[in-house]
């Protein structure tokens, strides 16, 4: 998802993550890119409260495994 940079810590705090997401920069240097793995089924909550939150631009992704 991408959001504006002034924005990250409020949607961190929605979040749940496996570990930390990931934020990477944009060509714009106001906006963001975020990456997280989350439940499935906790995907439906989440992203009304994200996007109220700021983000835009929001992918959701099949994950076929994940190795700790």
């Amino acid at each position: 998802m991408n959001l504006p940079r002034d924005k990250v810590d409020a949607v961190l705090q929605i979040l749940p993550a496996l570990a930390t997401p990931t934020v990477s920069t944009l060509a714009d240097p106001h906006w963001v890119d975020l990456s997280t793995v989350v439940e499935e089924k906790k995907v439906r909550e989440l992203i009304p409260r994200l996007y109220a939150a700021g983000a835009r631009g929001i992918i959701e992704l099949p994950l076929n495994k994940i190795v700790e």
